[in-house]
């Protein structure tokens, strides 16, 4: 019986890194970093592969560089903020792709 081919070789090294990458960031809190942790093996439990929890982590790492408060601690209130401000700076980037193709400009 032939071998299932892996895609993705290196999904474990991509998961160590992403690994690297929390513990070197300073600007993430002890408790934003025990969450992230937290969440982690919860993915793990229920069956999310290296590559899921290695891009979970990394969108969690950079929400909390933005949202600068212990997700623990996170109001629905401070949850729909974040999300209209990425959902107004998604609409100004997607603008000024559309303004880029009507004028055959290149530059922002």
């Amino acid at each position: 019986m032939e071998q299932p081919r892996n895609i993705y070789p290196d999904k474990q090294k991509a998961f160590s890194k992403e690994q690297q990458r929390l513990e070197r960031d300073t600007t993430i809190s002890p408790a934003n970093k025990n969450a992230i942790r937290n969440f982690q093996n919860h993915l793990f439990s229920t069956g999310s592969g290296f590559l899921r929890v290695s891009k979970l982590t990394g969108q969690l790492r950079r929400i909390c560089n933005v949202i600068n408060k212990d997700l623990t601690n996170l109001a629905t209130s401070d949850i729909h903020s974040f999300l209209a401000s990425l959902a107004q700076q998604s609409a100004l980037a997607l603008g000024q792709i559309k303004k880029r193709k009507l004028t055959g400009s290149q530059a922002l």
